[in-house]
């Protein structure tokens, strides 16, 4: 009796990829620059290798002494790296004075749970601009 086996299947290859990759998840930055503040929307998971994406919009409200609001909406994630990224920018822009700062929109649950965790909650809040 012969024994059947299963045929072989090739091995992935750099043109292939393997049957259960993970596809990298993408995070979008856009912004608008008002009188009174730098609108801030953000879609995606932001963490260590993507919150560069944030830099323009924080360099803007800096360079101009706006508030930076950001709405999380579609942002189900971010990591601490991402969290002292805005708590740099907030107490810069605290720094300059009159009054300006970083105020986070429409928090995601794990993200307003990790702001508590690292006692930056008082980030969230609604926009003044």
């Amino acid at each position: 009796m012969k024994e059947q086996s299963e045929p072989q299947r090739p091995l992935p290859s750099a043109s292939t990829p393997p049957e259960h990759s993970v596809t990298p998840i993408s995070t979008h930055v856009g912004y608008v620059v008002t009188d009174d503040a730098v609108l801030t929307i953000v879609r995606g998971e932001v963490d260590f290798g993507s919150n560069h994406h944030l830099n323009p919009a924080i360099n803007e409200a800096l360079a101009r002494g706006l508030d930076l609001i950001v709405d999380l909406r579609e942002v189900p994630f971010i990591d601490s790296s991402t969290a002292r990224m805005l708590a740099r920018a907030a107490g810069e822009l605290r720094d300059q004075g009159d009054g300006r700062q970083v105020r986070l929109l429409q928090v995601q649950p794990v993200v307003s749970r990790l702001l508590q965790i690292l006692e930056m909650d008082h980030l969230i809040g609604e926009a003044t601009a």
